[in-house]
């Protein structure tokens, strides 16, 4: 093969390398089917075991060449972990309630359209991205909640504190309180004493 037949072959494979990057990467993050090339059709006609095994058999297939030990796009890494999450997630029963939804929504969309392949993937990223906007919105709104009431209980806690320590405060002086008492009702006797004593001279 000579030099020019070689970089032919070099920019081939480098533009592909970028085409499956690109297709990757402009998929919707969280429409996992998209990312692993399924059709739609694909994911509402075929039974879970069956649309597991082409999941496995389409990931093998684009991991091949996105791999970033062969594809040697700067954006590779990101790809290939985006497949790896896609796979992992339609593939393993730890992520079943996620894969369920997006199944579902994929029914939904598919069922109640009549568009082509590039429309119904449009439609379910829309769904998909206010799904998820609904859910950290959600999330900010707990996160909110738990900030009051930790807040609460943080300033119920002060205020009992300062209420053990109002307690504490006028037990230890109770003693310096008799003590003035005393003080002070030892001095009105002496005066009541000598007032009593100056009458008895008068008289």
């Amino acid at each position: 093969m000579d030099e020019e037949s070689i970089l032919d072959s070099q920019l081939d494979r480098a533009e592909q390398d970028s085409k499956i990057v690109k297709r990757v990467l402009s998929s919707c993050q969280w429409d996992y089917f998209t990312i692993l090339d399924i059709e739609p059709e694909r994911v509402v006609s075929n039974d879970l075991e069956s649309l597991v095994t082409e999941v496995k058999k389409s990931f093998r297939k684009t991991s091949l060449r996105l791999h970033p030990d062969r594809n040697k796009h700067v954006e590779a890494p990101e790809a290939f972990a985006r497949l790896k999450k896609a796979e992992l997630v339609i593939t393993s029963d730890n992520n079943e309630e996620e894969r369920t939804r997006l199944i579902d929504i994929y029914k939904d969309v598919v069922n109640n359209n009549h568009e082509g392949l590039s429309d119904i993937r449009s439609r379910i990223a829309l769904v998909l991205e206010e799904l998820v906007h609904q859910q950290e919105t959600d999330k900010l709104a707990r996160q909110h909640q738990e900030a009051s009431r930790l807040a609460e209980q943080t300033r119920h806690r002060k205020i009992q504190q300062n209420k053990r320590q109002s307690e504490r405060q006028w037990e230890d002086d109770r003693d310096h309180r008799v003590a003035n008492w005393r003080s002070f009702i030892g001095k009105v006797d002496k005066k009541k004493k000598k007032k009593t004593g100056k009458l008895k001279k008068l008289a």
